[in-house]
């Protein structure tokens, strides 16, 4: 009886192993913040007939960087192999320099140079991304997802429609500008695709709760998009998405 036999225990692998084979909940969701960090520029050309010579004007429509949301859903369909949707929404006020060549009324090829930055001009872009994803649980709170797809996007963004001048004189050296502007609308195909680094808080909590695991997740998404814009001019085309960092909240079911 004081003799004891050979007892065997699970190494810190294999406790761990079940865990990392163990396969992802059924739905996931995610609530996101997002910074998107690039930049578009759009030009914009005018040119009406003036004093028997031209009044030409250059529009140009810089969207800086932002700050947008998004959110995804979906379900596991085989594996650690989901199919999802998500959505973004990023609304940004665009910087606008209007510079233009107005003719002298007086003096044939002596245009006035004008300069002008109108403000209150929007670009807002909402983006649909269809999303397969490919889930690799790293550790037993840890997971990290590979997503591509197609996207759809719909942009629309305040542009100039029309640009009036009145003389200033004599001597006439000076022009007043008015600037008119529309709504441009355009709807787009695109693609998308990103990495996404989650860490459960929570996890296996008890049957009947709202949600199996809650954690916080990070980030890198590069969405993209091209159109010919003709608001803007025959040969003018716009882009939408770039790349987006971020970070959110994750839910899984």
């Amino acid at each position: 009886m004081l003799l004891g036999g050979t007892a065997g225990a699970q190494s810190p692998e294999e406790a761990r192993a079940p865990e990392l084979r163990r396969p992802m909940e059924r739905v996931y969701l995610n609530l996101d913040a997002a910074y998107h960090s690039e930049e578009h520029l759009l030009v914009q050309r005018l040119s009406t007939p003036l004093y028997d010579e031209t009044r030409t004007f250059e529009a140009r429509h810089a969207s800086p960087v932002g700050v947008g949301f998004g959110a995804a859903l979906g379900v596991r369909v085989w594996n650690n192999l989901a199919v999802g949707l998500g959505g973004s929404y990023f609304r940004i006020r665009n910087a606008v320099d209007v510079a233009g060549h107005v003719p002298h009324p007086l003096f044939y090829r002596r245009p006035r140079e004008t300069e002008h930055q109108p403000g209150g001009f929007d670009r807002t872009e909402v983006g649909v991304h269809l999303q397969v994803v490919w889930t690799i649980r790293l550790a037993d709170r840890l997971d990290v997802a590979l997503s591509a797809g197609p996207s759809v996007f719909r942009v629309e963004l305040d542009r100039v429609s029309t640009i009036r001048t009145d003389e200033v004189g004599p001597p006439y050296d000076a022009v007043r500008v008015d600037i008119g502007r529309a709504l441009a609308r355009k709807d787009l195909a695109g693609a998308n695709a990103g990495i996404d680094l989650t860490y459960h808080l929570f996890r296996s909590m008890e049957p009947g709760a709202s949600f199996w695991a809650a954690g916080v997740g990070i980030f890198v998404r590069w969405t993209t998009g091209t159109s010919a814009l003709p608001e803007f001019g025959p040969d003018e085309t716009i882009e939408v998405g770039g790349l987006q960092v971020g970070a959110g909240l994750r839910f899984r079911f």
